[in-house]
């Protein structure tokens, strides 16, 4: 879209206002398309002491944690597709702990994060936490 502008029209102040319009919801559409292509919103998990037993999250997912009844532990699986990328940990509340563990093995290996084999976000700890697949193990921020 961009491209397609050749020229603008300088002296006719009301054709050029149209176009510097044009130009400006040319470059939001464009940037909005290339955004949307390369960071795809994640996939929203919800997680609670209760369900957190029998679900794992993955690369390009977001978990929503509900500590409100108390701890929440879940695995941390490797993506079908093997490709490294994020995850995110939305911990809103101070109390209770978020505990993520990796699963599956990695050149006969078991998966690790940070290299150890868990990783928690303890009470008191509120935020966002990105957590990074490299292809072969996790990192956690």
């Amino acid at each position: 879209m961009l491209s397609l502008i050749k020229q603008f029209i300088t002296d006719n102040a009301r054709r050029l206002e149209q176009q510097l319009s044009q130009f400006e919801q040319n470059v939001a559409t464009e940037l909005a398309a290339l955004f949307d292509g390369m960071v795809a919103q994640p996939q929203q998990v919800r997680f609670t002491p209760q369900t957190s037993v029998d679900k794992t999250l993955t690369t390009r997912q977001i978990a929503l944690c509900d500590l409100s009844t108390g701890n929440i532990a879940f695995a941390l699986s490797a993506p079908a597709d093997g490709k490294p990328g994020f995850l995110w940990i939305a911990k809103r509340a101070t109390t209770n702990t978020v505990t993520v563990r990796p699963s599956g093995m990695a050149n006969n290996a078991a998966r690790l994060i940070n290299g150890a084999a868990s990783k928690a976000y303890g009470a008191g700890t509120v935020g966002l936490f990105a957590i990074y697949y490299d292809g072969a193990n996790w990192w956690a921020s």
